[in-house]
């Protein structure tokens, strides 16, 4: 593997996964709720990775004067999601399991109370809104093994923008065809 890639994938690996840690940092320090906004939660890594994945492939491209194979490209984006997710995993576990476990009680209480919103305005019973309730309450969502589970099914998720950005970037060289 070219070191190039590797580089770029690293560095922008540390890039992403500042960018989506900063959102379970800022939810710890300073505004909780925003760790229950949908929108943001999804939003800020999709855009996050995106933007990196073609600053990232398009960086091993320009260095390679302006040729990269799909394999290359998508090697570059694997490396930097792996990394980046990576970094967000063991934020959320340090500030979930070592740092302030009570904040995940904090952050169930907040879904607690957006879920129970959310059900009433669509008219659910109340019985069907208890048991969601009941369900939060009983799942460890932050738990160790549900972080790594996320981190795999992120990398899944996530390896998918990977091949579609590493299809739509690859220019091969007709000198080695």
């Amino acid at each position: 593997m070219k070191d190039i890639i590797k580089k770029t994938g690293i560095n922008f690996g540390l890039i992403f996964g500042f960018l989506v840690s900063l959102i379970v940092l800022y939810a710890f320090a300073v505004d909780s709720s925003i760790i229950i906004n949908y929108w943001i939660v999804l939003l800020v890594p999709f855009l996050s990775v995106i933007i990196c994945g073609l600053v990232a492939i398009g960086t091993v491209k320009k260095a390679q004067n302006g040729f990269i194979s799909f394999k290359e490209g998508f090697t570059t984006y694997f490396i930097m999601i792996a990394i980046g997710l990576l970094i967000n995993t063991f934020v959320s576990i340090m500030i979930f399991n070592v740092v302030a476990p009570e904040f995940q009680e904090t952050v169930k209480e907040l879904q607690i109370t957006k879920t129970t919103e959310l059900m009433e305005g669509f008219n659910v019973p109340y019985e069907q809104i208890d048991e969601a309730i009941e369900k939060i309450k009983e799942d460890d969502g932050f738990s160790i093994p549900k972080q790594m589970l996320s981190y795999v099914i992120g990398l899944a998720i996530y390896s998918i923008f990977g091949l579609l950005l590493a299809l739509i970037l690859k220019r091969n060289n007709p000198e080695l065809e």
